[in-house]
């Protein structure tokens, strides 16, 4: 397992580049094809979740632009997508294509880049150096996972098994409920079905995905690869502190990065858990009083428009929850060195080997990682 800095970056690019230049000639092709209406699916009297659509087809196009790296900063690609909304909309209005502009269907796609850059601030590196290097290790495994073509497979298959699932089991509610027989086949269904088999789809790859870490997690970790060119650390000379230099690159690591995720009392977690809650509520009435005496007064708005909003306003609302909850996080592993995170016995005069060492009280294991 021995590789340069840039066969590294590389070998975890290359799937995602594919990804991204398939996905953006795709999303091209259907918004431009002539005469296309998908306000309406063809035959079926149902009106298309066109506004839904806009916002995911774009949250993903910045997920996958990011992924490439050819980007440096995420604000940058959040820019570049933005401006890609607007280019994109602009030009169905070309005769040619017999197609129309529609400022709803740009906010809904700027919508979309706006809350998929609100979770990547909320899973944006936190906390201090301990919890740092605990994400670059989190990290490393995913970039590995995803240069392996059966990843893809695995958590497609199971994202789609999750959206068919959960699409079928809102369908199946939402006819038991008696709403207006018009409203419910020309709106709730088709936007609540969309809406409840992306979830579960994201739900059901996220779980194939996170089993999928801990796996490669174990086997990695036998192995020790240095994050910054992949190659083996198992052997390398580490002082004291657990540090030592990469022998491939030169890169100083700590025997403490790669260790296993941290595991926490279910007390601390309801706690982080109870604050990220509070946090999430407050952003909630904040954005629905705005909501409500402002684009509520909205005439014309869509009814898949409201409904793009009301998830917009929900995706921001967990975000906040998230990083709240990640902060706590964080600040319980910095200092999982001076104080045992789970039994909160004093560390600080804990004697460690290679850097790490355990719980006089109840083993749990730590790592003294610090800058210096």
């Amino acid at each position: 397992m021995k590789a340069d800095a840039k066969d590294l970056l590389r070998r975890n690019t290359r799937p995602w580049r594919a990804v991204f230049v398939a996905y953006a000639l795709l999303l091209t092709t259907a918004t431009h094809w002539p005469a296309l209406d998908i306000g309406r699916v063809a035959g079926g009297g149902f009106e298309s979740p066109d506004k839904i659509i806009h916002t995911l087809a774009f949250a993903g196009l910045l997920v996958l632009l990011w992924r490439t790296r050819w980007v440096p900063r995420i604000w940058q690609a959040g820019v570049i997508v933005l401006a890609w909304t607007v280019l994109d909309e602009v030009t169905q209005a070309l005769p040619v294509l017999r197609r129309t502009f529609s400022m709803q269907d740009l906010a809904a796609s700027q919508i979309g880049v706006v809350a998929t850059l609100a979770w990547f601030r909320a899973l944006a590196p936190v906390g201090g150096p301990a919890n740092r290097v605990r994400i670059a290790w989190l990290r490393f495994v995913i970039d590995d996972l995803f240069a392996r073509p059966g990843t893809w497979i695995l958590t497609a298959l199971a994202g789609a098994g999750g959206a068919v699932v959960i699409g079928a089991a809102t369908w199946a509610i939402l006819a038991t409920v008696d709403l207006d027989a018009i409203v419910r086949a020309r709106v709730v269904f088709p936007a609540s079905i969309t809406v409840g088999g992306v979830a579960g789809g994201i739900a059901a790859g996220l779980a194939a995905l996170a089993a999928g870490v801990r796996r490669r997690a174990r086997t990695l970790g036998a192995v020790r690869p240095c994050f910054a060119c992949g190659s083996s650390c198992r052997d390398a000379a580490v002082a004291q502190n657990g540090r030592g230099p990469c022998p491939a690159c030169g890169t100083v690591f700590h025997t403490g990065q790669w260790s296993p995720p941290m595991m926490l009392p279910l007390s601390v977690v309801a706690r982080g858990v109870g604050r990220a809650a509070l946090a999430g509520a407050g952003v909630v009435v904040a954005a629905m009083v705005v909501y409500f005496l402002v684009l509520r007064s909205w005439e014309g708005l869509a009814p898949d428009m409201r409904l793009t909003i009301d998830m917009a306003l929900i995706a921001v609302a967990m975000a906040v929850a998230a990083r709240v909850y990640r902060g706590r996080q964080a600040a319980l592993y910095d200092r999982q060195h001076t104080c045992c995170r789970w039994c909160d016995h004093d560390l600080t005069g804990t004697e460690v080997t290679d850097g790490c060492g355990r719980c006089g009280e109840c083993g749990t294991p730590f790592a003294r990682i610090t800058d210096g």
